[in-house]
């Protein structure tokens, strides 16, 4: 039986951005199970992609999976909560030196006493290096979430939640963890960063060369696995430098999040090419209409202010002036509505597994449409 190595996720919300709520990712079998929640209005449909690459089941290759639970990082709003956890898996062979690489396979993130969820700051996981223990086997995984202020002025919801609450998050991860003797398979791990001063709508993707390690013959195969990742979003610095108040707006609303890496292989020359890739956007579907709107209502208040003139046209006139001189110097204002600029990082750690000779991966990705707006907010697709 064949084994899927989750390689990532990017979902779109078709209509405007929401909160970060519930969250989830993951295979089972030939399935991808997705989880999504909006914040709370309006009603949207999701479109997404999901990566993979598909290894065969080898008796050299000792590959098993599980969900650690019982992750429940909490925190205030605006600060990193952070939970770790510790997974152990019973092995034979005693002392035998191995190669091993415990991978994330997908999770399941859903916010605990807020209904919407939060703004999105960061969301992180990380699958640490393995150990040998009495037991066996053994590794951590650490989670963090940063729920944060976002600087558009009007939001929906956040009922049944305030200030004094912390922001909790119950979490499950889905782990792989692939083992073998040193010389069946060898293990490369790779590292990919990205920093994007300024963005509205922003996807970056990278081209790493691949080549064989020391004493991997060129026909030998390579898969990619994720040991973590890290997505945070921020103000941009030069509101941070020149805002008090802005230097805690530190979370948006999510239109479209991704983070990802694809492998390609060249079996005849050993090379294979690595595309890491990040995407985010808290725009809205309504796009330039919505200020205009918003601009046309500030424009009839001031020429109805000049027309009735007298005291009751001068606060109209004042009014509109000082809607407009707000619009344009917040941002998220009326003129502004309804994405503010944010500078992000990103960072991907994955693992090459050189899979035994005659063993091919298989790499791909499945495009599906999430549409479940009732709980528990779950879809499923068929490979």
């Amino acid at each position: 039986m064949a084994h899927l190595l989750w390689n990532g996720i990017r979902y779109r919300w078709r209509r405007t951005s929401h909160r970060l709520a519930w969250f989830g990712t993951g295979f089972s079998g030939e399935t991808h199970d997705m989880s999504l929640k909006i914040g709370t209005f309006p009603p949207d449909v999701a479109d997404y992609t999901a990566w993979f690459t598909r290894i065969p089941e080898s008796p050299d290759v000792t590959v098993r999976q599980g969900i650690a639970t019982g992750l429940t990082p909490s925190g205030i709003i605006g600060q990193p909560a952070r939970a770790r956890t510790t997974v152990t898996v019973p092995l034979g062979g005693g002392a035998a030196p191995v190669h091993s690489a415990a991978l994330l396979g997908g999770f399941r993130i859903k916010s605990v006493g807020n209904r919407s969820g939060w703004h999105f700051g960061r969301l992180g996981f990380t699958l640490g290096e393995v150990r040998k223990v009495p037991d066996g086997l053994a590794f951590d995984i650490d989670v963090v979430l940063r729920p944060s202020e976002a600087p558009e002025i009007f939001h929906i919801g956040n009922r049944g939640w305030s200030y004094d609450r912390d922001c909790t998050y119950e979490i499950e991860v889905d782990w792989t963890l692939v083992v073998a003797a040193p010389e069946v398979l060898p293990i490369e791990p790779r590292r990919w960063e990205c920093e994007v001063l300024k963005g509205l709508t922003v996807e970056r993707t990278d081209e790493l060369r691949v080549g064989c390690p020391p004493g991997v013959r060129p026909e030998r195969c390579a898969a990619v696995g994720l040991r973590g990742f890290d997505v945070e979003v921020d103000a941009i610095a030069r509101q941070r430098r020149l805002s008090r108040i802005l230097r805690y707006f530190t979370g948006r609303n999510i239109r479209e999040l991704g983070i990802w890496v694809e492998l390609d292989h060249d079996e005849e020359t050993g090379v294979s090419m690595l595309r890491p890739g990040v995407a985010f956007s808290n725009g809205t579907a309504l796009g330039w209409p919505l200020p205009l709107l918003v601009t046309l209502f500030m424009a009839g208040f001031a020429v109805g202010g000049y027309v009735l003139g007298g005291t009751v046209g001068t606060l109209l006139m004042a009014l509109a002036f000082g809607m407009a001189a707000f619009g344009l110097a917040w941002p998220g204002g009326p003129l502004a509505l309804p994405s503010v600029p944010w500078s992000l990082k990103a960072m991907v750690e994955c693992s090459l597994l050189y899979l035994p000779e005659g063993a091919t991966s298989e790499a791909g990705s499945i495009n599906a449409t999430h549409d479940a707006n009732e709980e528990p907010h779950a879809s499923r697709a068929q490979l």
